[in-house]
């Protein structure tokens, strides 16, 4: 499978999938995740085509080929992860996780003034910064711009409150870990669950605090040890009510599958067959 290829289907097959308060189909916005993930795909198979490597600037690319046809915020977290693994891919090394941690050190204080370039015209929430750059600042790129900050820098100032962050700076460990359970047989809901149990969602936290994500995370493990489809549903709607939106959570799972995807080509038909038995959906 082509890797743009592979893109897409991941990003299809994670919002195709019904996760507690987050997007699937028949809940609004779900078009919108569908278009984001056929121009992200294109981006990728553009950059994975270049000869040189600039982290910093494909992830920009990509925002600002979705924020042309999609202006919300669909994708952001996905293309920040979903980036890296790509042109690692396209490197055709066996040991892709190796290669993505290579790629991640190689980066240059230019990648990170260009993804704080993304992130301005991403429309993504930004809580806080606990510190280093304030990337909510209209000042920032101009402050980075000529320093020594490399991208994976920036990821590690805060890699201690935001996951995708800490991806980043351990490798994509999770995303990979995840990608090995749902090739040996796991479900896409599973894994959703067992990454929020374990990780409370650093969306939910920078929107609604620590203590909201925490209790989002508890509700998730209980649903794992005593799972009930009807009570997974009464608390997607009460997520859906509150707005509470574990985004980051369905971003990891996104990547797990791109990988999947990635080493094993014939998951797709499994993971469509489970869609259209509507078992997910």
């Amino acid at each position: 499978m082509r890797i743009s290829k592979a893109s897409e289907w991941a990003c299809i097959v994670e919002a195709g999938t019904f996760k507690p308060g987050n997007i699937y189909p028949g809940r609004e916005g779900f078009f919108d995740y569908v278009v984001s993930a056929l121009l992200l795909g294109k981006t990728i198979e553009r950059i994975c085509k270049q000869d040189t490597v600039h982290l910093g600037r494909f992830m920009k690319e990509a925002v600002l080929d979705r924020v042309t046809f999609v202006p919300s915020n669909t994708n952001f977290g996905i293309i920040v992860l979903f980036v890296p693994i790509a042109v690692a891919a396209s490197k055709k090394i066996d040991d892709l996780q190796k290669t993505v941690k290579k790629l991640i050190h190689e980066t240059t204080a230019d990648d990170a003034v260009e993804f704080a370039e993304a992130v301005r015209v991403s429309n993504a929430f930004l809580g806080e910064s606990k510190q280093g750059p304030d990337l909510r600042s209209e000042k920032v790129i101009t402050d980075m711009e000529g320093g020594d900050y490399t991208l994976l820098d920036l990821f590690s100032v805060s890699s201690g409150w935001d996951t995708i962050a800490f991806e980043w700076v351990s490798g994509f460990c999770i995303i990979f870990e995840g990608a090995e359970y749902l090739i040996s047989g796991g479900s896409v809901l599973d894994l959703y669950l067992q990454i929020l149990c374990e990780y409370p969602d650093s969306l939910v936290q920078r929107k609604f605090g620590e203590e909201m994500a925490r209790q989002v995370s508890r509700k998730a493990g209980i649903l794992l040890k005593n799972f009930s489809f009807d009570e997974l549903k009464k608390w997607d709607n009460l997520l859906y009510r509150k707005g509470v939106n574990p985004g980051t959570t369905a971003d990891l799972v996104a990547s797990s599958i791109f990988v999947a995807l990635l080493k094993r080509e014939e998951l797709l038909t499994t993971f469509l067959n489970t869609l259209y038995e509507g078992d997910s959906v």
